[in-house]
């Protein structure tokens, strides 16, 4: 049994198809009630990021069948370019015939020729952990990741929220629009989300930088790309300058699941409850546009009390966790040299 791997370039190259095939395996098989990642997401996140992103794809088949893919991230900010997240991906019906291994073996040349030396993987799996052990990663933190079901939601709740936001946070005020952000709010929304740069870290080897208006519009487009629509909520201080921000991603191609992206409130502007002011104004705009909106998503670390606090507060449920992992390039190469000797 060989087993290929080569690369994928753009959404026309053929093999594409399987690699939407194996994630959307493993998206069945995580989540079997939800409708899997539309290959218009796919195709978008992969092949139309946004300039400061490098990605590549690979795919790996046995006989012409599709069985594995892989897809590295690398964040071209000029601080962490030597960083890429690199996620390999077995369909479930082709597990331990070692297409994981493979994949990795042929993705760390190319990540080395873009002088990638750090690895980041997360799983939520404990073959997935081990799998990263044995390339010399360790543990460096974990995510959650939560859920909301609409439907659960106390209308009463969002509503004392929203009622009590303008007396916790007087003198403040919220401003909110569907789209990519316009010349009016993207400097204050861009200084609102330099609070991000607090968010905790644990020990991953990586230094946040502060979010640019470039940056910002740069993001959302290439969200769209990927068939979201950024519902976003600002809340602005007496001076006018973004205190905090939250978006929502909305699907536009499958309309039920939706995305909690960022949600922050720059440091000297906390402990005014903005941060449920602002979910709970953005979640109703969000509903407003997409009636259909079933389920979203969320991320945080496990250890931002805060966040956690409010998502929980607000009807957020854990779903699943996963532990993120880091390493150097050259001892995954190493390591994949040792795993072939023995075998």
């Amino acid at each position: 049994m060989e087993i290929g791997v080569h690369q994928v370039g753009s959404p026309e190259d053929l093999a594409f198809e399987g690699v939407v095939a194996v994630c959307q395996a493993i998206d069945l098989e995580l989540d079997p009630g939800d409708p899997p990642t539309p290959r218009g997401e796919l195709a978008g996140r992969w092949f139309a990021p946004a300039p400061d992103r490098r990605m590549h794809v690979l795919l790996a088949t046995i006989d012409g069948t599709a069985v594995g893919a892989a897809v590295s991230d690398q964040e071209l900010d000029g601080v962490n370019d030597a960083v890429a997240e690199l996620d390999a991906m077995t369909d479930p019906a082709w597990r331990r015939r070692g297409v994981a291994t493979e994949l990795v073996h042929a993705a760390l040349p190319v990540l080395a020729a873009d002088g990638v030396t750090s690895l980041l993987g997360g799983t939520p799996t404990e073959a997935g952990a081990a799998f990263c052990a044995a390339l010399g990663m360790t543990h460096r933190s974990d995510e959650r990741c939560s859920r909301l079901r609409v439907a659960d939601v106390d209308a009463r709740q969002q509503q004392r929220w929203i009622d009590e936001g303008a007396d916790f946070a007087a003198g403040y005020r919220l401003e909110g629009w569907v789209g990519v952000v316009g010349d009016d709010w993207i400097e204050p929304l861009a200084q609102a989300f330099r609070a991000m740069v607090d968010a905790p870290l644990d020990d991953i080897d990586w230094q946040p930088q502060a979010v640019t208006p470039a940056r910002v519009r740069e993001r959302e487009l290439s969200w769209d790309r990927m068939g979201y629509v950024t519902v976003t909520s600002l809340a602005l201080a007496p001076d006018g300058t973004g205190a905090g921000a939250s978006q929502i991603l909305v699907s536009r191609l499958r309309p039920p699941i939706g995305v909690q992206a960022d949600t922050g409130v720059v440091a000297q502007h906390r402990g005014h409850r903005l941060g449920r002011w602002l979910k709970a104004a953005n979640l109703r705009r969000a509903l407003e546009h997409q009636p259909a909106l079933d389920v979203l998503e969320t991320y945080n670390a496990e250890s931002n009390p805060y966040m956690l606090a409010i998502n929980v507060d607000m009807g957020y449920r854990p779903h699943r966790v996963y532990g993120t992992y880091q390493g150097g390039i050259t001892a995954a190469t190493t390591a994949l040299g040792a795993m072939a000797a023995t075998t």
